[in-house]
């Protein structure tokens, strides 16, 4: 599994994963989101995203159970991954998520979390 530093996943979306990279399928998405909604309290969130084919996807599939486990989700739209900091602390969310990838080529994707602060 690829991590982003200490806050967030990486996985590959299309092509052949290599070493330990993760797969994405609908059902990781899905098991990324339960374990969220497991470790993070209930409240408002704020998810970002960015311009990637796959970044919608993921978004539906990781708002969709969050929201089923009674977390309050608003998207945002495609903004860049610290806009999702900055709206979390202004607007004093429980935490922010961004699928992105960041500078990582488009066959990757991943989810990014952040806490109250940001």
């Amino acid at each position: 599994m690829e991590l982003f530093g200490t806050d967030g996943i990486r996985f590959i979306v299309s092509g052949n994963s290599q070493g330990d990279e993760l797969k994405y399928s609908p059902d990781l998405i899905f098991k990324i989101a339960k374990s969220t909604s497991r470790v993070m309290e209930n409240g408002n969130y704020v998810v970002v995203w960015d311009t990637r084919k796959s970044s919608l996807p993921i978004v539906s599939i990781f708002s969709g159970v969050l929201v089923s486990q009674n977390f309050n989700v608003k998207l945002a739209g495609i903004l860049p991954t610290p806009a999702a900091s900055l709206i979390c602390r202004t607007l004093k969310y429980n935490g922010a998520f961004s699928v992105s990838a960041s500078h990582n080529p488009p066959e990757f994707n991943g989810i990014k979390f952040f806490n109250k602060d940001g």
